[in-house]
């Protein structure tokens, strides 16, 4: 599981903590969606957005033992101090992505 979050969030958190308002000297903001999503949630939003049929074999990969399995960001103190959320799901920003990509092919080189 991991913490997802489109890139237009993460943009909006920066240009509002460097906007100058409310700035606190060395201070630090986790971003991040505050929501996991698993890997089997990925893959369906792919498979729905993408219109793949195709199923993954799940269980082919060893364990990462070292890995954690929480991957969350609490961005409470951006969202307290700047009233900062995260605009996008998932889906939503995946959703986004592909539509860049198919209107910028040539990045997909």
């Amino acid at each position: 599981m991991r913490d997802y979050i489109y890139v237009e969030d993460v943009i909006n958190a920066y240009l509002l903590v460097a906007s100058g308002k409310k700035q606190e000297t060395g201070a630090i903001y986790n971003v991040g969606s505050g929501v996991q999503t698993t890997l089997r949630e990925v893959v369906q939003v792919a498979q729905k957005v993408l219109n793949i049929s195709k199923e993954p074999l799940w269980g082919t990969m060893k364990q990462r033992m070292w890995d954690t399995n929480t991957w969350v960001a609490n961005s409470q103190k951006l969202q307290n101090k700047f009233e900062w959320h995260a605009g996008y799901t998932f889906e939503q920003g995946f959703r986004k992505m592909v539509d860049w990509f198919v209107a910028n092919p040539q990045f997909l080189a």
